[in-house]
This record gives C-alpha cells, structure tokens and sequence, in this order.
C-alpha cells in the first residue's frame, strides 16, 4: 500500500459523505487505503461508513479520542508507506493524492507534503504562513500588542 489516508470523524456525516465521495473519484486503485476514525458519533456517521463506502476501514470508537489521538489510531491501522491525514469536511479534488504521492516518490528527502488548500470558490485558504521571528513573537507577546488590538 502506497498511502492511508486518515480521517478523524465526530458527528461529521453531512461533511464526511462528500469527502469519501471525492476520495472515490480518485483512480487509486491498489494504491491507497481510507481510514476513518470515529470518535463516538451520535450522527450515524459510522453506520453511514459501513452502508455507502464498505471499501473504507472504519474504526468505530466508544468513546472520544480527540483529534490527535484519533489520528494516532488511525495510523496504528494503516499499512502504507505514507500517512495523508485528512479533514472530514475536505473534497479532494481530482488526482490530487497522486499527485502529493508522486511528489514524495521523487523528492525523497522530504519528511513532509502539504497540499495547497482551496475555498469552495477557488480561493487559496491561507493554512500556512513563515515561522515567526524573534521581533514578530515578542510584538505579538507584550502589552503593546494588546493595546493596539484594544476597542479604542
């Protein structure tokens, strides 16, 4: 297996459906597995899994895990090379997780792949942004931050 991709699940079955769907559309034929981890649903969100998309490995929790415990037991499960932790309220677009798979294929001295992020409307989500500086962090942690940000 090439990739397990990693989903975190909470009464996310209104959101979680089109992200399988996507997934779907995806042509990974062999190549990927999907995981979904849920954390307790009183959605039906697990039942959903199981009745629409019986090709996703489901790990019905009894309780909540949290979001980074829940992806821990993801990846205990998952049996590829790579880890592609995802969001239940994602669509992937088109060849997108073989294009981020080819991208660790030939650079491989990269620890880690993050794919650009989209608004419905096409828009770039800003979901990154520089390390901070010595300057940006003690601006950001004094009281003069505080006082510009106050109501005036």
């Amino acid at each position: 297996m090439d990739v397990s991709i990693i989903i975190v699940s909470y009464n996310s079955s209104q959101v979680l459906r089109p992200c399988l769907e996507s997934i779907g559309r995806q042509h990974l034929d062999g190549t990927a597995e999907v995981i979904v981890v849920d954390n307790a649903s009183s959605d039906g969100t697990p039942a959903m899994v199981r009745d629409e998309f019986p090709w996703v490995k489901l790990i019905a929790g009894t309780e909540n895990l949290g979001y980074s415990r829940g992806v821990n037991a993801g990846i205990r499960r998952a049996t590829g090379r790579y880890f592609f932790i995802l969001n239940p309220d994602t669509v992937v677009r088109s060849d997108s997780v073989q294009r981020i798979l080819d991208f660790m294929e030939r650079t491989p001295d990269a620890g880690i792949a993050g794919p650009k992020l989209l608004f419905h409307d096409g828009n770039t989500q800003l979901s990154c942004r520089r390390f901070y500086t010595l300057k940006v962090l003690l601006l950001r942690r004094t009281l003069r931050r505080r006082s510009l940000e106050s109501p005036a």
